[in-house]
């Protein structure tokens, strides 16, 4: 934990460079240790937006009960505006951000 999870559609871009990308952003933090950064990506060529957009990127940044909202906030932000730098003009681009309670969350 933290898991980012990356949701995208209509994008000609480096997806797996993105992800690398997310990853690195949030592991520059002091707070996230790299070896435990997690990112996924999914793509769906089937899509709806406003005739604004082109494409989309959403992110859901999954995060344990620990960390307090401004980490949340300050995460969410910066991975926002990582994608803004590397995304074409065109793109619907959001960040959510999940609280894992952390008694539930099970690993190995």
């Amino acid at each position: 934990m933290p898991h980012i999870v990356l949701e995208h559609g209509g994008l000609d871009v480096d997806i797996g460079a993105i992800c690398r990308g997310l990853r690195a952003a949030l592991a520059a933090d002091p707070r996230v240790p790299e070896d435990i950064v997690k990112v996924r990506a999914y793509g769906t060529r089937e899509f709806a937006l406003g005739p604004e957009y082109t494409g989309f990127a959403h992110v859901t940044l999954r995060l344990l009960d620990k960390r307090g909202r401004d980490e949340h906030m300050s995460h969410a932000t910066l991975l926002r505006d990582l994608l803004q730098d590397h995304l074409p003009a065109g793109t619907a681009i959001s960040v959510e951000t999940v609280t894992i309670a952390s008694d539930s969350f099970r690993k190995t």
